[in-house]
């Protein structure tokens, strides 16, 4: 399997991360052994590639500090090779602001346009909405000047409670309290082809570790995929493998099983 393995793509949250830490620092989040992994993949003349629902600017030192200049994010939004972002789709201002009117029924959520800025603040309702670079509470009409890749709600039971009527639009839980909009026609799984193809690799030659729903397009794109213990129940019943939870070293332990370490 090590020889037939040249890329790892790794969702963060849950996955990369663990959620039982309390930091906003991703790298505080991140297990020893699964840095760890990392290490030993690229040792072993696998590339790890990082495949994120969240937005460029939110990462980049993260993924630097991993020593990683291979990325995909906002859901496969944005790609990121060598260090340069490569692709990327933005929704149009207007689709922006009709996603906005329709979320302001929504109670209880904060909105977050992921930009080329950086997080955006709409409003907060909730919470757990801590982590913005900008607010536009209050100035609403100020959301056209930003380039945005996808919106984020953030609280609790968001999953059937917040869709769009948006034609061309999905909603997608990427974290227990954490639901994206964006592009229907795009998502981890066709950012991992592109990926592929930049790299020159094929899905016989990748693999795929996730925890959450919007992992499953993901697990499509790949030949082998692992779930975290900590997965979702419909994500580990389509894994090649499952793992222990991140917490438990999952990444190790999933690279030494698949004998890529």
């Amino acid at each position: 399997m090590k020889k037939k393995i040249r890329v790892a793509f790794f969702d963060i949250d849950g996955t990369l991360a663990s959620h039982k830490v309390e930091s906003s620092n991703f790298l505080d989040r991140v297990p020893v052994s699964a840095r760890r992994a990392l290490s030993a993949l690229r040792e072993n003349g696998i590339q790890p590639v990082i495949v994120t629902g969240r937005e460029p600017s939110v990462i980049r030192s993260f993924v630097a500090d991993l020593e990683m200049d291979t990325y995909i994010a906002a859901n496969g939004l944005s790609l990121t090779h060598g260090g340069v972002e490569v692709w990327r789709q933005l929704l149009a201002p207007e689709v922006v602001a009709a996603l906005l009117r329709e979320l302001r029924d929504v109670r209880d959520v904060a909105v977050v346009l992921e930009s080329t800025a950086g997080n955006v603040l709409c409003w907060n309702e909730s919470p757990y909405a801590v982590d913005f670079d900008v607010s536009i509470e209050g100035a609403l009409g100020r959301a056209c000047e930003y380039s945005v890749y996808q919106l984020a709600i953030i609280g609790d039971g968001l999953k059937g409670r917040v869709r769009t009527m948006q034609e061309g639009l999905k909603a997608r839980v990427v974290a227990p309290r954490v639901l994206d909009i964006l592009p229907d026609a795009v998502s981890k799984a066709s950012a991992i082809e592109r990926m592929l193809d930049l790299l020159g690799l094929d899905r016989s030659q990748a693999i795929a570790f996730g925890d959450e729903e919007n992992d499953l397009e993901m697990f499509g794109a790949v030949d082998y995929t692992v779930a975290m213990g900590n997965a979702i129940d419909a994500l580990k019943q389509t894994a090649t493998y499952v793992t222990d939870n991140v917490d438990e070293d999952g990444i190790y332990n999933a690279c030494r099983y698949f004998g890529l370490i």
